[in-house]
């Protein structure tokens, strides 16, 4: 029906929240101009905005994008903020592609001549229909026109500040990570809650590291590199550990293959056998408590 799409898409539709295609926020694969690239996205209708707001239409749907970047708390860390799908010297004749840029929420970028297997694209799916299930949640109407409206006559939200005491931490961790070392504690004891209540390594080796309380989901929106830290350190201990010889068998799974395995390093034990390690890593003590995803938990 209608036009060929310059970029073809394939929309996953929540008739509660969606009417079309071009009014309604969705969960859609875009296809970049060029065909190198397929984004995963947490999008909205670019049409609505363009007849209806005419000339401020790009300011206002970059603007509800924005207020929904920072105002939904299941939006991965890993995410995209914003996607590319064109070459911004071409001149095209239709507003479709920057529309589809600008209402992007969030999104994951695959390498179509690379794509990483089923199992990361459906768990990629499944948190950003997390993210539409909490945005349908959040607002008391359904009505796509009424929530662009509530979010345009809203005051938009201060971005959460990572404090001075926590960034220098971050900072000091990064500059000295060459120097860490991990030190084996008693085993973490598991209580009947959410959350595992310690950690399974401590960091030392350095002076000057302040060990800091903090909240899981503020490390999950503003220090991901942490966590990213955390699993080179492990992914370094395990090399050493399993020795030259079987060093090719250590994968640092999350980076290379992605987050939709459960856990985010795969190694060897002492008979050669596979095993999976799922890295937690925190600024905090011991005792910090951290999130462990229902897909990790099953992987156990």
């Amino acid at each position: 029906m209608g036009n060929w799409a310059l970029i073809p898409w394939v929309v996953f539709f929540d008739d509660r929240i969606s009417i079309s295609a071009t009014r309604g926020f969705d969960v859609v694969f875009l296809f970049s101009l060029d065909c190198q690239s397929l984004f995963l996205s947490l999008n909205q209708g670019w049409t609505y905005y363009h007849e209806k707001y005419k000339t401020s239409g790009r300011e206002k749907i970059q603007r509800v994008s924005k207020y929904l970047q920072r105002e939904l708390s299941s939006i991965p860390a890993n995410k995209q903020s914003t996607i590319k799908l064109y070459d911004k010297s071409l001149k095209l004749r239709t507003s479709l592609p920057e529309g589809y840029e600008l209402g992007n929420i969030a999104a994951f970028k695959y390498d179509l001549h690379d794509l990483p297997d089923d199992q990361t694209i459906l768990s990629n799916v499944t948190q950003l229909y997390d993210c539409l299930n909490e945005l349908r949640s959040t607002f008391k109407t359904t009505s796509f026109e009424q929530i662009i409206n509530q979010i345009l006559n809203s005051p938009m939200p201060q971005a959460k500040v990572i404090s001075k005491e926590k960034e220098t931490s971050s900072v000091l961790l990064k500059q000295n990570f060459n120097q860490l070392s991990i030190e084996e504690t008693t085993t973490p004891i598991h209580h009947d809650t959410n959350f595992v209540s310690e950690a399974p390594a401590a960091y030392n080796g350095f002076k000057g590291f302040k060990q800091v309380k903090q909240d899981y989901v503020l490390r999950e929106e503003n220090n991901s590199k942490i966590g990213f830290l955390g699993e080179k350190l492990i992914l370094a201990f395990e090399k050493q550990r399993v020795g030259l010889k079987n060093q090719a068998k250590v994968i640092h799974v999350s980076d290379k293959l992605g987050d939709g395995y459960g856990y985010d390093i795969q190694s060897v034990d002492h008979d050669g056998k596979p095993i999976f390690i799922e890295v937690k890593t925190t600024l905090g003590g011991k005792k910090t408590p951290f999130h462990f995803s229902a897909n990790g938990i099953h992987r156990r």
